[in-house]
């Protein structure tokens, strides 16, 4: 049967495509994440962290940005 806009010649190649696919094997890929980055200050911690110097902090409810000397 034919699909719209598909030749015989490209449904014999996707067919073949097709059985050649059980005889390939799969390698996995190992992929090294990079270290965690602060957002804030950009030190090797989470952006979470509640020792960075320059995390927002809570000031009667509202969130308070250190200033660039505390930084």
């Amino acid at each position: 049967a034919r699909t719209a806009g598909t030749t015989t010649h490209d449904m014999r190649a996707i067919d073949k495509h097709d059985a050649n696919a059980a005889e390939r094997q799969t390698t996995p890929v190992t992929v090294a994440l990079p270290p965690e980055q602060c957002a804030n200050c950009l030190g090797p911690h989470a952006a979470d962290q509640a020792a960075c110097p320059a995390r927002p902090k809570r000031d009667h409810g509202l969130l308070v940005s250190p200033q660039n000397k505390e930084q």
